[in-house]
């Protein structure tokens, strides 16, 4: 198929009684893409840029560039109430998202990542157009037909000029942008209140493993170095992966093997993400000196996202870590694995790590400085019991979690039904 038909292929589907195909590029006064500055001015005119516009199109006013321009730039530039913003160039995923201005307290231009389309307003209303393109984006159609780069995608004038909108009278048009912005609004509180939801329960599972270490660890529980516990054999084993020559070279990873755990595959929910961990061949996994796990170890990231925590399941098969990641192997008799597990996120052994951060210049804290980091101690049965506890806690945070996150996804995917029914004549 050409990229004419591809752009044209909408008249092939039969629009209500009254409405017709019409290409975008006729019912609008002018297109007219901004202009790239590499300069900055305190005093100088805001500049719209890719951050400035969301993906649901609202407009985000927290972060204004200001860049210096004459009275000319301003008029050519200059966006008005009306005015649909498009972005002709991003990443692919976000190439193609629009907004349409309302009014700012200061004139505003916008960057040349942005095309500014103005209507003819006898022909069609500008909300009813942006509601089309956010559809469109929503529908990833201009991740499908956009030009692409090393970094960087663009949807070019002429495919966009080349867009065959379906437009019922403005009448209509602006009926059913009236309805949009009724439901869209709905639709925004919904999902502020799910999202709200969704970070208190984040935090709740934190302030249970926060409460569990507090007070009665201060007071009553032994507290000993990693480098303590390593020499008198409360931890079996504190390693992380394979360094210099001995890391594993990118053309050595394969489809299928033995799993390479990175910081990547610890998650923020304390779970090991296995299955996107790259692989290497038996062979190569046996040659590596140091990094072998085994079912129980207790992973933290040192690198990267530095503090994360993941407990690797009972009979897990053969795996290997990177160097981003120790491996906590303990006694346990002597060192509960999931009590670790739960220690390693607690405040206190989480702003150790923040300290030390702070007096390196790298975001990491190697493993030989994590020796001179301190754990708790308590006694095996208390070790237990407080993990069996935290481990209720935790799962039933854990599921609700999901249950807010399912009800957040189903929120973002009701704008884009709204908008098809619409643009189906079904409002």
């Amino acid at each position: 198929m050409t990229e004419a038909a591809v752009v044209t292929a909408s008249t092939e589907r039969p629009v209500p009684k009254g409405w017709r195909w019409v290409r975008l590029g006729t019912v609008i006064i002018g297109s007219q893409p901004g202009f790239a500055s590499g300069d900055r001015d305190p005093q100088g005119t805001v500049q719209i840029r890719m951050n400035n516009v969301d993906t649901d199109g609202s407009w985000v006013w927290d972060q204004l560039t200001r860049v210096p321009t004459n009275s000319d730039t301003v008029r050519r530039f200059r966006i008005e109430a009306g005015d649909v913003l498009f972005n002709n160039t991003n990443s692919t995923e976000l190439v193609g998202k629009s907004a349409v201005f309302t009014a700012f307290s200061e004139p505003v231009v916008y960057s040349n990542h942005f095309t500014r389309l103005r209507v003819q307003p006898s022909e069609l209303d500008s909300r009813f157009l942006g509601s089309w393109l956010r559809l469109l984006w929503k529908e990833r159609f201009f991740e499908r037909i956009c030009n692409r780069w090393i970094g960087q995608s663009a949807v070019k004038a002429d495919k966009l000029l080349n867009l065959e909108i379906p437009l019922p009278p403005v009448t209509e048009q602006r009926r059913i942008s009236d309805l949009l912005e009724n439901s869209f609004g709905a639709i925004q509180r919904m999902q502020a209140a799910a999202e709200a939801q969704l970070e208190t329960v984040t935090v709740l599972a934190a302030r249970c493993i926060s409460a569990a270490f507090g007070s009665q660890m201060n007071c009553e529980w032994e507290v000993r170095t990693i480098g303590d516990q390593l020499k008198d054999g409360t931890l079996i084993a504190h390693q992380d992966g394979n360094h210099g020559e001995f890391y594993p070279r990118a053309s050595e990873f394969v489809q299928s093997g033995v799993r390479f755990i990175t910081a990547k595959q610890l998650l923020a929910d304390g779970r090991i993400d296995f299955q996107s961990a790259p692989c290497l061949t038996p062979a190569r996994a046996q040659e590596l000196r140091i990094g072998h796990g085994l079912g129980q170890d207790v992973l933290l990231a040192h690198n990267a996202t530095v503090g994360r925590v993941g407990i690797v399941p009972p009979n897990c098969p053969q795996f290997v870590i990177g160097t981003s990641v120790t491996a906590f192997r303990p006694d346990h008799s002597r060192l509960d694995p999931l009590f670790l597990f739960f220690a390693l996120q607690a405040p206190r052994f989480q702003q150790q790590l923040i300290d030390f951060m702070k007096q390196s210049t790298r975001n990491q804290v190697p493993i030989t400085r994590q020796r001179e980091l301190s754990l708790p101690v308590p006694p095996i049965s208390e070790q237990r019991t407080l993990a069996t506890r935290l481990m209720k806690q935790t799962a039933h945070t854990h599921a609700m979690k999901i249950t807010v996150a399912e009800q957040l996804e189903a929120i973002r995917l009701l704008s884009a039904a709204v908008l098809r029914r619409a643009f189906n004549g079904e409002l």
